[in-house]
């Protein structure tokens, strides 16, 4: 059974924006952040598995602005991922099958938070929250098309910051030879009036990278056949 091993850098960097809708709306959202992080991957390629680990470090930058309270803060972490998927030869119905598990460690960091009329609040009223999360999800494709798929699946993390758990069921589909994913879920938030609706674009990069290398080379050998006729 061929395998293929691969070892390298690995970057990711995701964005975020949310709305309370039973507050006045803000054009920039009454939430938003972004995570960067950066590290190493490796990737065992067989047949008919794929199995992917990733070590990574960066930040976590949030903002939280809501009834004139408002607050920044700014998180380092340590980010660790195990990905595996299995394919089930040609079908078209349930072709594929992924898990994974997420930890993504808060190693300190700052927070400055202000109250109404923007008069600043001392740490000691409103410390700052440990910002780890660690999450398990289960995927799979449920019908192939030749170049997409729709997937189903769903998520559970916990997150520290507020010691509840987050549960996303999310329906999505790939496309342009699974480069880039696009789905919707509904994030199950424990408390009350917490629930939300999430949008998702996600690309890889790497499999980007590797379609144009192929295609250069298809263009390549083109070029010999022809100028060898």
């Amino acid at each position: 059974e061929e395998k293929s091993f691969e070892f390298g850098p690995s970057a990711q960097h995701t964005r975020w924006a949310g709305w309370n809708f039973n507050e006045e709306q803000n054009f920039n959202g009454h939430w938003r952040g972004s995570k960067t992080l950066y590290g190493l991957g490796a990737r065992l390629t067989t047949f008919s598995t794929e199995t992917t680990l990733r070590l990574r470090w960066g930040k976590k930058e949030g903002e939280f602005n809501i009834l004139g309270y408002k607050n920044k803060e700014e998180t380092n972490l340590q980010n660790y991922e195990l990905y595996s998927t299995i394919w089930f030869d040609d079908r078209e119905w349930f072709h594929s099958l992924e898990v994974g598990a997420r930890a993504d460690v808060d190693t300190g960091g700052n927070k400055k938070s202000w109250g109404r009329g923007g008069n600043p609040i001392s740490p000691n009223l409103d410390p700052r929250s440990d910002q780890s999360e660690y999450g398990a999800s289960l995927k799979t494709e449920l019908y192939r098309w030749d170049k997409a798929a729709l997937t189903v699946g769903g998520s559970a993390t916990y997150a520290e910051w507020n010691k509840a758990w987050i549960y996303t069921p999310q329906l999505g589909v790939k496309i342009f030879n699974d480069i880039l994913t696009l789905s919707v879920g509904y994030q199950i938030r424990d408390g009350k009036d917490n629930d939300a609706i999430e949008f998702s674009i996600w690309g890889d990069l790497d499999k980007m990278l590797k379609d144009v290398v192929n295609w250069l080379k298809l263009k390549e050998r083109e070029v010999l056949i022809y100028s060898w006729k």
